[in-house]
């Protein structure tokens, strides 16, 4: 509701503050609805927000192995049918082993005694054991370009 709306507006406002200390000082960020526009200016902003939403979309799926040539290949078969894309991801953990070491204690204790000129002191230290146990852990993941929805068994797939 309202609420939401003004705690969004106010999160865009600190960001566009921000803006403002970057950009040159000719600059004046604002809110759409706040500014002199035309009515087209409404549509090349929608376009410059689909396009920005895609450049974004590119660099992520880029991040996961997505190529150039990959890309290529998905837009020639979106000229003629659909392009799904399938993320698979796999975890695992495994326990290793077990491992006991020994850790000793940083402090030591000195006790010093005498009986007239004989004098003796006793260090003591603490050594503890410690037991780790190491776990073997994998994750690998595989982005999928499938022409078609997936369905069909035989359909093209980048990998």
């Amino acid at each position: 509701g309202a609420e939401a709306a003004a705690a969004f507006e106010l999160r865009v406002q600190h960001a566009l503050d921000r803006v403002r200390l970057v950009l040159a000082t000719t600059k004046a960020p604002t809110f759409a609805a706040q500014a002199h526009h035309r009515y087209e200016d409404k549509y090349r902003l929608a376009e410059l927000m689909t396009n920005i939403a895609l450049a974004s979309e590119v660099n992520c799926l880029a991040s996961l192995g997505l190529s150039e040539e990959h890309l290529r290949q998905m837009l020639a078969w979106a000229r003629a049918s659909a392009v799904s894309l399938h993320f698979r991801a796999v975890e695992t953990c495994c326990y290793a082993r077990e491992e006991t070491l020994e850790a000793e204690d940083p402090t030591k204790q000195v006790v010093e005694a005498g009986v007239g000129a004989l004098r003796a002191s006793l260090t003591s230290k603490i050594v503890r054991k410690v037991t780790e146990h190491v776990w073997a852990c994998l994750a690998s993941y595989e982005l999928l370009a499938v022409r078609g929805t997936g369905a069909d068994p035989a359909a093209d797939v980048l990998r």
